[in-house]
């Protein structure tokens, strides 16, 4: 490391090898971005399961959300942000929910914010759901 550190958290161990630069990027494969809408409508479907076990136990409860609207960043992946996400689509207790992500279109998580969107007209959330994605 080259620059001083202002924060004695941002200082290396002593001893420990940094290797400069990041590793590149990889593409996903045709048949891997063939099967991410597949597996982002399971994992929608995974994890609303867990959470409206959950909710049905008593262990969180979104009647505060009634009503309310929801801002959530980055809520497209396997998450809290994705669990509160199912969440609040699978009860439908949120005046509006507004999703950003910075998504890369041959992604996962893009496709699961696809999920969600087809999750919400299908349950006619109309303009009450927003998922807005600049990746």
């Amino acid at each position: 490391m080259t620059a001083t550190a202002i924060s004695p958290f941002g200082t290396p161990t002593p001893g420990l090898r940094i290797k400069e630069g990041s590793p590149p990027l990889t593409k996903p494969t045709k048949e891997e971005m063939e099967a991410f809408p597949a597996e982002a409508r399971n994992l929608l479907d995974k994890t609303w399961s867990s959470q409206q076990a959950l909710l049905a136990e008593g262990h969180y409860d979104l009647s505060w959300a009634a009503g309310r609207h929801i801002l959530l960043a980055g809520a497209t992946g396997p998450g809290l942000g994705g669990a509160f996400a199912a969440a609040l689509l699978g009860t439908g207790k949120a005046a509006s929910i507004t999703v950003l992500g910075r998504d890369l279109s041959r992604s996962i998580n893009y496709e699961t914010g696809k999920a969600m969107q087809e999750q919400a007209d299908q349950a006619n959330w109309g303009s009450r759901f927003h998922w807005l994605n600049d990746g």
